[in-house]
């Protein structure tokens, strides 16, 4: 057995389900063998065993449940449970009966257990985390917990809390503990399980620059496929969309998983025959070692499928991707190896799929759901960050960390556009048309250049591909002579049409001489020369460079760039601000004010953004109006949602050395002063 909580636990059993499990070929792969047996209180008999504090049991129509007596908080803590065989992790399930409801169950309902090997010394009470995970399609009136690992024992007692809330009495019933047994011995834990790299497993045909992540795929970590199926289908069939969001998720276990390949079987189980999910619910998971682990099963043969849905956070699966954290990170920092892996799937993921990290996009639902058809969602964030989503999960000190998460991944996006491309006349994305001959005189790029001589029907071209949207610098390297044409004529092909320009190759051989800047889409762009000249030309190589927009951000906190009348006290109540802090103000005449200077680096045109942090209480109509060349535009911002992202409120041109922002307190509730940004279009 693993153990690595102090004390383990146990439960009374009603049911006892035996999966036999279909063992993985091969010598180095974890055999998986995990039962699991079922104990639910649903009768007045069963929760009479147990301690009422404030609690009674009730009838919910012809259902006997755990209600209060009264208005003040109440307690049930159910008898001691023994179970069948020793357990090596504790999972819940149970019925909210709450009449009324307009809150979500964790939040009047608190789910705690507790375990033993001997009914004398006991673990401290650990809190269920409700996962408002599972399939879009499965319908219960079950709520689920995330499953407690490494929590072994032979004995359980379970704790339930009701909180009363504005009127609101809480009920509770079908109250199940389900307790798993991994029957793998302890040198399960020093599997040296190999890693693979994606590479041309992957299906998707999109192109990815950023180092593909090592993975640990399910055979190597013993999954055993036999129990996605039931009678011989699989019990929630494949499907597969593009990627447009990514969402970050703890597992809610221990800490410091000493073996992580163990509580990947545990999950699985957990989720595909427990949950009755056809599958493990993440996309991925990052192992307490730092090792990312597949999750969902995609393609047949295939490694980590992008794009195979899963069933980690209900009516945002589709067109997702989730990556869980091994562990709970409510108090608890991620550690610095599985923070790493974190942003080495997301910047992979994002890189793939093109995916700006700090914005918002459409969630598309192109399926049959309740959930609106199309939703504004930001591309990069938390469980429970998503809207209409008020679970714990990815853990609080991960929430905090979103805007920094985001900022990882975008400095690596950003140093993957910065490499250049550069295509040299022998490579395979050159082509020609006519006779171009092979020269190695002077200085040049690569073995060798070709020359044609004066005509105007031989061409030479270089495709490359953008994987960024955005401005490049076009440059071009030949070898000079006095025989060269001074009019070589170069067009390139980008976003906005063709442009020519004539290069003269008498002068500055061997070096990098501009075409200039332009704007290309994602897909392919090209250059090409004719020998439409007054002399030879020389074809030798391109090169396409990135140049990153002029931006200017300014924080709250840049006391020199920043100024207010009336009172902006400094708060960090709120996760996920810019910077240190942020500063709220209460709604009033519009006589309190936040004024950004942004100082812009050059005259142009500029997006603009506002950051801030969401909550109920902030204003659907915080006014921010913005000073450019043209006069003022004022644009109001819903600051309930888009949490923690920056906003687009619009482009505008500015003067060099001007512009600013003023946000007043004329809204109907907190207006939030956190930080501003200006991008150079």
């Amino acid at each position: 057995m693993r153990r690595w909580w102090k004390v383990g636990v146990g439960v009374g059993l009603l049911t006892l389900l035996m999966m036999a499990p279909v063992p993985v070929t091969g010598e180095q792969t974890p055999k998986m063998n995990v039962t699991h047996e079922e104990v639910r209180h649903g009768k007045k008999a069963d929760f009479a065993k147990g301690k009422l504090k404030e609690v009674v049991v009730g009838q919910a129509g012809k259902k006997d449940v755990l209600t209060l007596k009264g208005k003040e908080k109440g307690v049930y803590t159910s008898p001691v449970i023994e179970s069948k065989e020793p357990f090596t992790d504790v999972g819940a399930h149970w019925r909210d009966l709450t009449a009324k409801k307009d809150k979500h169950t964790h939040d009047l309902i608190r789910v705690e257990v507790r375990a033993s090997k001997d009914k004398s010394e006991w673990t401290k009470w650990v809190p269920f985390q409700v996962s408002h995970s599972g399939p879009e399609h499965q319908k219960t009136k079950e709520t689920m917990a995330d499953l407690i690992y490494g929590l072994e024992g032979k004995y359980v007692q379970y704790r339930v809390t009701l909180n009363p809330e504005q009127g609101i009495q809480p009920s509770v019933t079908d109250m199940e503990m389900i307790l798993l047994t991994n029957h793998q011995e302890a040198e399960a834990a020093v599997r040296k399980t190999k890693t693979v790299a994606l590479g041309s497993l992957l299906v998707n045909k999109a192109q990815a620059a950023i180092a593909k992540p090592e993975i640990v795929s399910r055979a190597e970590w013993g999954a055993d496929e036999s129990y996605r199926y039931v009678n011989g289908e699989e019990d929630w069939p494949r499907e597969y969309r593009d990627v447009t969001h990514m969402v970050v998720h703890h597992t809610a276990g221990a800490n410091n998983d000493p073996d992580p390949v163990g509580t990947m079987q545990d999950i699985y189980y957990y989720h595909a025959k427990v949950n009755n999910w056809g599958d493990i619910g993440y996309n991925a998971v990052i192992g307490s070692d730092g090792r990312i682990y597949e999750g969902r099963h995609g393609k047949d043969g295939e490694v980590l499928t992008e794009g195979v849905v899963g069933a980690h956070a209900r009516g945002y699966n589709y067109h997702s991707t989730g990556i869980a954290l091994m562990g709970t990170y409510s108090s608890t920092s991620i550690p610095s190896h599985m923070y790493d892996s974190l942003i080495d799937y997301l910047s992979y993921f994002a890189d793939k799929f093109h995916i700006d990290p700090h914005a918002t996009d459409t969630m598309v639902r192109d399926y049959d759901t309740s959930y609106p058809e199309e939703e504004e969602v930001e591309t990069l964030t938390g469980h429970g960050m998503l809207a209409r989503e008020s679970t714990e999960c990815p853990g609080a000190l991960t929430k905090e960390r979103m805007p920094e998460i985001r900022d990882d991944v975008q400095a690596r996006l950003d140093a993957d556009q910065a490499a250049p491309i550069i295509v040299d006349n022998t490579d395979g994305n050159a082509s020609k048309v006519g006779s171009w001959a092979t020269g190695s005189y002077g200085d040049f790029y690569g073995s060798n250049y070709e020359w044609s001589s004066a005509g105007g029907s031989d061409s030479f071209t270089w495709n490359f591909d953008i994987l960024w949207s955005g401005s490049y610098k076009v440059s071009v390297m030949y070898s000079q002579g006095s025989n060269r044409a001074t009019d070589a004529p170069f067009t390139v092909h980008h976003a906005n049409g063709t442009t020519t320009k004539e290069i003269n190759q008498e002068t500055n051989g061997g070096t990098w001489v501009s075409l200039g800047t332009y704007t290309f889409d994602v897909g392919t762009g090209k250059v090409v020369l004719t020998d439409n000249a007054n002399d030879l030309v020389v074809a030798d190589a391109i090169k396409v460079e990135k140049v990153n927009p002029v931006t200017v951000t300014v924080d709250n906190s840049e006391t020199a760039k920043t100024s207010h009348t009336g009172t902006w006290n400094t708060s960090t109540n709120v996760s996920g601000y810019y910077g240190s802090n942020y500063q709220p103000n209460y709604k009033g005449s519009g006589a309190d004010t936040f004024t950004w200077n942004l100082n812009s680096p050059e005259t142009g045109s500029y997006q603009v953004y506002v950051h801030y942090t969401v909550a109920y209480d902030r204003a659907t109509n915080a006014p921010y109006t913005v000073h450019h060349s043209g006069g003022t535009t004022t644009k109001r911002v819903n600051q309930q949602t888009h949490h923690s992202t920056w906003v687009s409120i619009g482009t505008y041109n500015f003067n060099a050395g001007q512009g600013k922002i003023v946000l007043s307190d004329h809204a109907d509730g907190y207006v939030i002063a956190d930080a501003v940004r200006i991008v150079k279009q």
